[in-house]
């Protein structure tokens, strides 16, 4: 393959790449909002605590792992992984972003001279005679990008992993892991749809979100100045899914646009939208009809070879079957012009012809199919293969819509047919979940196809439950349950809970009953509890699981069972669920739930002793105004036990990390002052960060009221003519800076400060009379002290307080004449000390500093500590401590400075790889493992060692031997580029790998590192280095 140099490609670049031109939907300004999901969470299991429905952890606000999937914003993602891949349904901006990343990333390294290269691949343009392997060849052996290649300066752009060939997929997913793995540090971005991606790359998976009710809002205003359509497609819920997709809207908008209305389907979108574009073009009358006859032709045959793009000598071969009676005529040129197709012209003169978006390929394919479903005459289309499944989607969709349900029928039995042919038995099909995920587009919007598969799947569920037991599997059972979760019919979804033929198979055996040793969590169990929180009906099964609870509350196993999947339901549901759920059980947990304030009034009005059990799990999500409305109406109409759940430990903190400026409205608020303690103790949890002034200043103030000891001494007093006052005391300087009572003293008084003087003390020798200093010769004179000068003088001595080093005559006979007042003193050797001295008014008596100053007494600190906060103990305040237990010290937040480094210890330490949201992300010492737990006490950062007791962190404190534990020494032997290879003489793994981005370290550098494994798939569990520094 033939590559430009590099000054030409970057010109390129910048001159011709534009993401509008790529995509219709958006501008490029538009690309920084679109959004990521990690879609690890996609493919787990959720496990849950084996805890009854109605109790909460104590300790649940620090081990709680956070399930949640956060949106990033897409261009920030791609900056922080370095390597991953994005999954997209059609038409949501992947090529847009990747077009959007070429740009600017190729501008800052033109313009700046820094950043990484980027290189696009379009993916739908390899053929077997223009593979991957061939293009990368091109670019790493060029003079030019071969170095970029070796330092890892380069980022791959790789687009449309679906759009690739079947006959060179495999090649090119292994060119793509040969790249990986010979240059580490090199950068890769691949997108592709869900379908087209099998896992072969070991990359992590972000899903490419779509746009939300802001975003549809905003793009219809700038469109149309007006939100005229915005408000119409709030009104048609189908429509209104489809705006989702930033496609889909930007036709809708330009159908509305020409039209005036928006059509009832998404097929009638994309008609009406290329009616639109042909009639742009010139297409109209008669030819419109030989365009669209021709375009589908092209679009079927293309999908069937399984080709994106095509060359001009294959496209005419298609358009111009001769052995097709119904061939229409009509040059490639002219075909060119509707519109609708896009051509490049690659270095070989080679052009190759392509729909401009994939979807209108596929939409021109179900044109092609839906004359032969009508007609009865079928081509050979396997339905089951991912690249079809918008194909069918669209079929069906307009068979729907114009009412021809017998050929839908037909259709739909063709598609289950295909199915079941790879089914082991004749009874059941065993692919019935992936049917039904395939049809899931056209579930959600066309009655006929939910009935349709309706009996469906009640056919195979009825076939299961009556199969022999040896063939009743799990992933029969499965595939059941994924199928009506995706039908998403409560009468379906409730049949599992209702029906004790099906209770008898995935809740409990008949040999179960009265059995104590039964398992708890079964595999049918585990299946279920998968399933369930997406059911539909959530409401129906609450209430058939609850009858279920009471009936069955004398069985152990089952009575736990049951709770299991009533907390999953209630935890899932949304705010609408969990109203239904109410209204079908009275359930105060699950009217909490629904968190809306003016219907939990309404229901609980009037009512007192009422009885919250499940609060920890509740209050996690409360918003401010569920906050307000909690405490300020409804916790007096909780019962006691009730309200010491709401300001307990293990609730309250995570509602004021949730609501900034809640504590101090808690703390200023009379009603509370018997719980004052227990809220102190929740901030005391909280990073600094989270808290109020307000807080500060009132445990500062409750600080006052204990008792002190340990009495600072103040040495000596001086007083200027300005009514200062100057008070040495005899406490060093870090004592006092690392003082917890001495900057509550400093913050008391804010007259008064800490400030460093030297003194200077002088023996007196000699007076000398008025006469005899009226006769001294001046120039003999060592030291003037001017008029309020800080001096103290007795009979015997001078001192001397002073900022600045004073500078003496010295003669050599170690006397020194000093003039004071005009009065003359020869005095001895001065003695010079640098001393700490408190500055302020003279009307702030020495008692009373000393008082202030006094040490509190601490001998009771486990019911005082809450008057204080975990950063105040540090390595000089840690007396008091050292005496308590080791729970009493984990709950001061210090327990990691007290603890010694054995080999238990060091498997519990890890190292902060990611701070999000309140969360972090904690990979542990020498292993792969990263656990996900909130942070508490203090505000964690990236690269922070934390000890880890019962998935509550402590951050480990630099110098202490527990730090210098985790850490390892080692040389710098290898480097390539930006990797670093770190050999020790403990490790028996191997050398240790580190990513040097900043180009800090050299080979024979002696460094000290904390040591991982790798999580990455491709590297997995070989050495690696983490928080380097040289020693």
């Amino acid at each position: 393959m033939v590559v430009c140099d590099l000054k030409n490609y970057l010109k390129n670049i910048l001159a011709d790449v534009n993401p509008a031109d790529y995509f219709v939907f958006t501008s490029a300004e538009d690309v920084p909002d679109i959004f990521l999901t990690c879609m690890e969470h996609f493919y787990e299991e959720e496990e849950q605590d084996e805890c009854d429905y109605t109790e909460e952890s104590e300790d649940d606000f620090a081990s709680e792992e956070q399930k949640e999937c956060v949106k990033e914003y897409a261009v920030d993602v791609v900056n922080e992984q370095h390597r991953l891949i994005i999954l997209g349904n059609p038409g949501t901006g992947k090529t847009t972003l990747l077009l959007y990343l070429l740009k600017t990333m190729a501008e800052k390294f033109s313009t700046e001279q820094s950043g990484d290269l980027p290189i696009y691949i379009p993916l739908k343009e390899l053929t077997e005679q223009r593979q991957l392997s061939a293009i990368l060849y091109g670019y790493i052996t060029h003079s030019d990008y071969a170095g970029l290649f070796s330092e890892g300066k380069v980022v791959l752009l790789v687009d449309g992993l679906n759009e690739v060939k079947r006959s060179i997929y495999d090649s090119t997913v292994s060119a793509l892991l040969d790249f990986m793995e010979r240059y580490p540090s090199c950068g890769l971005v691949v997108t592709s749809r869900s379908y087209g991606y099998s896992g072969g790359l070991n990359l992590p998976c972000f899903s490419l979100n779509g746009f939300d009710d802001d975003n549809i809002q905003e793009y219809i205003y700038k469109q149309t100045g007006k939100d005229l359509l915005y408000h119409e497609l709030e009104e048609n819920q189908v429509l209104r899914s489809l705006a989702n997709n930033p496609l889909l809207l930007s036709m809708l908008v330009h159908v509305w646009r020409v039209d005036g209305k928006i059509p009832r389907a998404r097929f009638y979108v994309y008609k009406l939208f290329v009616q639109y574009l042909l009639e742009k073009n010139g297409v109209t009358g008669s030819d419109f009809y030989r365009y669209t006859e021709t375009l589908s032709k092209l679009a079927f045959s293309m999908r069937t070879l399984g080709l994106i793009s095509v060359t001009y000598t294959e496209m005419y071969a298609m358009i111009n079957d001769t052995d097709d009676e119904n061939c229409i005529d009509i040059d490639v040129l002219e075909l060119l012009s509707c519109g609708l197709l896009s051509h490049s012209v690659k270095e070989d003169d080679l052009h190759k012809i392509s729909f401009i978006h994939e979807t209108f390929q596929e939409y021109f394919a179900s044109l092609y199919l839906l004359k032969d479903i009508q007609t009865e005459r079928y081509n050979i289309v396997d339905f089951t293969l991912p690249e079809w499944e918008e194909v069918l989607n669209l079929l069906c969709e307009h068979l729907e819509n114009i009412g021809d349900y017998s050929s839908l029928e037909r259709l739909l039995q063709n598609v289950a047919d295909s199915y079941e042919r790879k089914s082991e038995t004749a009874y059941f099909n065993d692919s019935i979940g992936k049917m039904f995920i395939k049809l899931q587009s056209s579930i959600r919007i066309c009655a006929f196809i939910r009935h349709w598969l309706a009996e469906y799947v009640l056919f195979n569920m009825n076939n299961f439950i009556n199969m022999p037991e040896r063939w009743q599997i799990i992933s029969r059972f499965q595939a059941l349950l994924i199928a009506a979760e995706t039908l998403y019919d409560p009468d379906i979804c409730s049949l599992f809970f209702r029906s004790y033929r099906w209770l008898k198979y995935w809740l409990y055996k008949e040999d179960e009953i009265g059995n104590i040793c039964s398992m708890y969590k079964t595999t049918e169990l585990r299946v279920m509890n998968l399933h369930v929180k997406k059911f539909s009906g959530k409401d129906k099964i609450f209430l058939a699981l609850s009858r279920l609870r009471d009936e069955y509350d004398c069985f152990e196993a089952i009575y736990r069972r049951v709770n299991f999947l009533l907390t999953s339901l209630a935890n899932a549901a949304t705010a609408d669920e969990s109203k239904a759920m109410y209204e079908q059980t009275h359930d105060l947990n699950i009217l909490l739930k629904t968190f809306d304030v003016d219907y939990i009034d309404k229901e609980t009005r009037g009512c007192t002793n009422l009885v919250f059990t499940n609060l920890a799990k509740i209050y996690k999500e409360m918003d401010i105004d569920m906050s307000n409305f909690m405490f300020c109406i409804l916790v007096d109409r909780m019962n006691e036990s009730g309200k010491e759940k709401l300001f307990s430990e293990s609730v309250l903190p995570f509602i004021i990390y949730n609501n900034p400026g809640l504590e101090e409205r808690l703390l200023a608020d009379e009603r509370y002052r018997s719980f004052k303690t227990h809220i102190l103790k929740a901030c005391y949890q909280l990073p600094a960060s989270c808290l109020s002034k307000y807080y500060f200043d009132f445990i500062r103030q409750l600080r006052m009221s204990i008792p002190r000891k340990g009495l600072v001494s103040s040495l000596f007093t001086f007083f200027d003519q300005k009514g200062g006052a100057y008070h040495v005391i005899d406490k060093t300087l870090s004592d006092l800076e690392e003082s917890i009572w001495f900057n509550d003293f400093l913050y008391q008084h804010s007259s008064v400060e800490l400030r460093s003087f030297y003194m200077y003390t002088f023996s007196i020798v000699e007076h000398y009379s008025i006469e005899e200093t009226n006769k001294m010769d001046l120039n003999k004179i060592d030291l003037y002290f001017e008029e309020g000068s800080l001096l103290l003088v007795d009979s015997e001595k001078i001192l001397y307080l002073t900022e600045n080093t004073i500078k003496l005559n010295n003669d050599g006979t170690d006397r020194f004449f000093v003039c004071i007042n005009n009065k003359i003193l020869l005095v001895g050797t001065a003695k010079n000390e640098n001393l700490n001295v408190l500055v302020g008014p003279a009307s702030l008596k020495l008692f009373d500093i000393v008082h202030v100053l006094a040490e509190y007494d601490l001998s009771n600190i486990m019911s005082l500590y809450h008057m204080f906060r975990p950063e105040f103990w540090t390595k000089n305040n840690l007396d008091p401590i050292r005496k308590l237990t080791t729970k009493e010290k984990n709950v001061l937040g210090v327990g990691s400075m007290f603890i010694e480094p054995n080999e238990a210890v060091l498997k519990n330490l890890g190292i902060v790889r990611d701070v999000k949201q309140g969360v972090l992300s904690i990979q542990l010492r020498k292993d792969l493992t990263i656990k996900t737990v909130q942070k508490r006490f203090t505000d964690f950062r990236i690269n922070d060692v934390v000890y880890l007791c019962k998935n509550r962190p402590y951050l480990v404190v630099k110098d202490t031997n527990l730090y210098k534990a985790a850490f390892m020494e080692g040389n710098v032997i290898q480097r390539s580029g930006n990797n670093l290879f770190i050999s020790t003489k403990e490790s028996q793994d191997g050398d240790y790998y580190f990513y040097d981005k900043e180009n800090g370290y050299d080979v024979g550098d002696s460094v000290r590192f904390f040591p991982l494994k790798n999580a990455y798939q491709r590297f997995k569990g070989l050495p690696m280095a983490c928080a380097i520094q040289k020693i």
